[in-house]
């Protein structure tokens, strides 16, 4: 039914017989999405009009990136923004310190540690500001199992409730997290499942696993090989801005442009290609390429900080052993 529900909102988008009021209609059946008075449903229409034109003119303008009218599409950027990122970039002079060089050569020009084995299925941080949580628990995740251990789906919910150097569903930095994960380990997702909202800290240490986690690094900011190799090394989290449509409405293709450097979302590089990295996401499986996007790995956008800020602030757990 949903398969069916899709291709009538595709056919919606290009057939001039069908007004916009029918196009929201049937997107709000695809969504699941129920209003609680006419003049809320009323606001949402006119947000949904002016996403509609907007993914008209970006797809008509032939960008790399394509966009559709996806679960966001009744939300303003403002208001995505606040539901659905969370990160806060780390302080320079914190980058700096822990910037590790990592040896670009021999690494190949294509890599997916999905093919390998080492990425847990799509997640969603729902309305809460945990993003930063969700990108230290997929490298985290990523490096227990590069490292020789059964591939695991680790608690994101207890990072929200007890990494007290961070703010919760308010925000954070993955950084800090890797640290915290460093001293107490982590219960996994079903023994600590998550709720998208803050509570009290219910960690069980006797329920903890090891996850050898020592620390957390930076890769040298502004270099796609050293971002290349780092992610060849081990998944890797990025920290970009998604307050924009680009990265709102996404569903196809590289991202170029459409985003700049004011860092607000943290996600995880876990692949790459030649022109763009494979980029884990954390807003569930109907967003983008079933919760993957693609981001450009060139240089030229944001004066060397890349597509969205992409190469601002990489970092990743320490304690690779393999």
């Amino acid at each position: 039914m949903k398969a069916i529900i899709a291709l009538l909102l595709v056919a919606c988008v290009f057939s001039h017989d069908l007004s916009l009021q029918d196009l929201f209609d049937t997107w709000k059946i695809q969504n699941n999405k129920e209003y609680a008075t006419s003049e809320e449903e009323a606001i949402r229409f006119g947000i949904f009009s002016m996403n509609y034109a907007t993914v008209q003119a970006w797809n008509a303008a032939g960008n790399s990136a394509v966009l559709g009218l996806n679960l966001f599409a009744d939300l303003t950027s403002e208001e995505f923004g606040a539901m659905y990122t969370g990160a806060k970039p780390a302080p320079e002079e914190v980058v700096e310190e822990n910037i590790v060089e990592i040896d670009v050569g021999s690494v190949p020009s294509s890599w997916s540690w999905l093919t390998e084995g080492a990425v847990t299925p799509i997640k969603n941080q729902e309305q809460c500001g945990s993003c930063w949580a969700f990108a230290t628990v997929a490298t985290t995740e990523g490096l227990y199992k590069i490292n020789g251990n059964t591939l695991t789906s680790f608690s994101e919910q207890q990072i929200v409730d007890c990494d007290t150097t961070c703010d919760g569903c308010d925000g954070g930095w993955p950084y800090l997290a890797m640290a915290y994960v460093a001293k107490a380990g982590l219960e996994t997702e079903t023994e600590y499942p998550y709720a998208g909202v803050d509570q009290n800290c219910k960690y069980n240490k006797a329920d903890a696993i090891t996850t050898g986690v020592t620390g957390a690094g930076f890769v040298t900011p502004k270099s796609p090989q050293a971002l290349f190799a780092g992610v060849y090394q081990q998944p890797t989290a990025i920290i970009v801005e998604a307050d924009q449509s680009v990265f709102q409405l996404y569903s196809s293709g590289i991202i170029t442009t459409g985003c700049g450097t004011a860092l607000d979302h943290a996600i995880t590089a876990i692949g790459y290609t030649p022109t763009y990295y494979i980029v884990k996401n954390s807003w569930g499986t109907s967003w983008g390429q079933q919760g993957y996007v693609w981001i450009s790995s060139s240089t030229q956008y944001n004066a060397g900080l890349g597509a969205c800020g992409i190469f601002s602030q990489p970092q990743y757990p320490k304690g690779l052993s393999a």
